[in-house]
């Protein structure tokens, strides 16, 4: 699937939309399908992700949740927010906006370049007790994005504390970068080297859910 929209445009946040990605990861057959976020039942979901994973006493910092957090990604030509499903359950969230409007911090570290785009990933509890849901919700994210012609990079930020988020992203071949902050690690991943990486698990396409499917 390859888009003629961009991926960060204005999505109504209360309607439900089409998916932007499907497809079936082998060798499990494992269907995973990305589409923006919708509120509030979304919201409903992942709100329980949060409080039980994504706590302070979890991250060292904590995350916090509100609508109109969401409004604004789904409201802007310049962010986005998604959610995943794998086998059809809700499984991860993603918020991904363009490097342009990233803190300077980041800017600093990475050298940002016009075409990066940033991401943050909120498994479920569930793919994250799981090595398979995991790794597919991951290279599913990179694989999403990298459909859309103007995005070369794109860098994750994940919390140091949280070993898995940095186990996940050396399985799908990121290149970590240190920072100052201690709680805080950055991952790159590029078109060029992501694309051999996914041929050793590869994705099949499906056809995407339209909204009369839900």
């Amino acid at each position: 699937m390859h888009h003629t929209e961009p991926l960060c445009r204005q999505y109504d946040p209360y309607s439900l939309h089409s998916d932007i990605y499907a497809k079936y990861f082998l060798p499990d057959n494992i269907p995973v399908t990305i589409r923006p976020l919708v509120l509030p039942g979304d919201l409903d979901i992942i709100s329980k992700w949060f409080a039980t994973h994504y706590s302070s006493e979890k991250t060292g910092y904590g995350v916090e949740l509100s609508k109109d957090y969401y409004i604004t990604l789904l409201d802007s030509c310049n962010t986005q927010a998604l959610l995943g499903t794998i086998n059809g359950v809700p499984a991860f969230q993603a918020d991904v906006y363009q490097a342009l409007f990233a803190p300077e911090v980041l800017t600093d570290v990475c050298s940002l370049q016009p075409n990066d785009y940033v991401m943050q990933l909120w498994p479920s509890p569930e793919v994250m007790a799981s090595a398979t849901a995991s790794v597919a919700a991951v290279l599913a994210c990179l694989d999403c994005f990298f459909t859309y012609k103007e995005v070369n990079r794109v860098i994750w930020m994940t919390s140091m504390q949280e070993q898995y988020f940095r186990l996940m992203a050396a399985v799908a071949d990121f290149e970590e970068v240190e920072c100052d902050d201690p709680r805080q690690t950055y991952h790159i991943a590029t078109r060029e080297k992501f694309l051999p990486t996914l041929a050793q698990m590869p994705a099949v396409p499906y056809e995407p859910r339209t909204v009369l499917d839900y």
